[in-house]
């Protein structure tokens, strides 16, 4: 048996039914959903063994992974939005993944302007950062997934360092404003980089998060993964698992994934189109079993076989995840 897990963590309805990643209108037998409880990344780190990396921030397992102190850290993510006439559009692409030389320019004029004050930000994987120095212990502010497709008056931040954290975000937005890196992004055809959300962090305890003792030469022939989420690439780090680099679509990576030939592989992406059709058309021909895909905090799941089961109604991926 083969199986293929699909993490679209953008993939999530709306409460006007509406989807932020509109996914591809296929109707296919779904298995009924079935929640994820702590989401996606409980989930996955079950499946890492390492049910102590959900308990803490993802930034404190991302500065763990990168050998980095103990301390109050942010993961900071790069958007891109629209204004418009009274609200802030954030758009399902909004997402960006700017190269390594674009972290660490930002990087070092965020130090040059900002590191008088003790903040600074350092690079990790996927075009993301970790922000250490900014004292809002305390805040709660969603992940940047939960955002696309709505406006930022869905964006709530909660608890007693909201305010700084919100208000440091706004100081950010005119920063990146004036960057010449952003001039050169829109020269080239890129999109602006207007804000850096600021999530997954203000907590100051790493209790127990240790690098497991294992090698990954013990799990060669288990569970593989491939992602670019600086989550999911600490997690497997602290795990002594191994987790590729995705190619440059999803497609090529899953299908890079599936001549591994491991009896389980695992891709943690935004959701693409093209990447869902090649794993469906994957269980169509025999080259997996089994597909489960999992959204934000809900999970549906596909076998060969499914397709004569009848009596399940035929619905898209966003409907049998609802």
């Amino acid at each position: 048996m083969r199986e293929l897990v699909l993490v679209f963590p953008d993939l999530q309805p709306l409460p006007d039914g509406a989807s932020a990643a509109a996914p591809d209108p296929l109707q296919l037998r779904f298995a009924a959903a079935r929640p994820l409880p702590g989401g996606w990344r409980t989930s996955l780190a079950h499946e890492l063994e390492r049910d102590d990396l959900a308990l803490a921030a993802p930034a404190e397992i991302v500065a763990a992974a990168a050998g980095l102190e103990a301390g109050e850290w942010w993961l900071a993510t790069p958007m891109h939005w629209q204004a418009g006439m009274t609200s802030i559009f954030v758009p399902a692409d909004a997402l960006l993944h700017p190269s390594g030389e674009e972290a660490t320019e930002i990087a070092t004029e965020f130090a040059a302007t900002f590191g008088a004050d003790g903040l600074a930000l350092v690079p990790v994987a996927g075009g993301h950062w970790l922000l250490r120095g900014l004292a809002t212990e305390g805040a709660d502010a969603p992940e940047p997934e939960r955002l696309l497709g709505t406006t930022l008056d869905h964006a709530v931040l909660q608890g007693a360092g909201a305010a700084t954290l919100r208000a440091f975000g706004s100081e950010i937005e005119m920063w990146l404003h004036g960057l010449p890196l952003n001039r050169r992004r829109e020269q080239a055809g890129l999109p602006r980089i207007c804000a850096l959300w600021f999530w997954g962090g203000g907590v100051t305890r790493r209790d127990g998060i240790v690098a497991s003792r294992r090698t990954a030469d013990a799990h060669a022939s288990a569970t593989l993964f491939c992602s670019a989420d600086p989550w999911l690439r600490a997690a497997c780090q602290l795990a002594a698992r191994d987790c590729s680099w995705p190619a440059a679509d999803a497609a090529t990576a899953i299908e890079n994934m599936l001549r591994a030939a491991a009896p389980r592989s695992v891709f943690v992406g935004a959701f693409d189109r093209e990447g869902y059709e090649f794993a469906i058309e994957a269980l169509r021909r025999g080259a997996i079993t089994r597909l489960t895909l999992q959204g934000s905090d809900r999970a549906t799941d596909l076998a060969a076989t499914d397709r004569y089961r009848f009596w399940r109604p035929r619905r898209s991926l966003l409907e049998a995840l609802a």
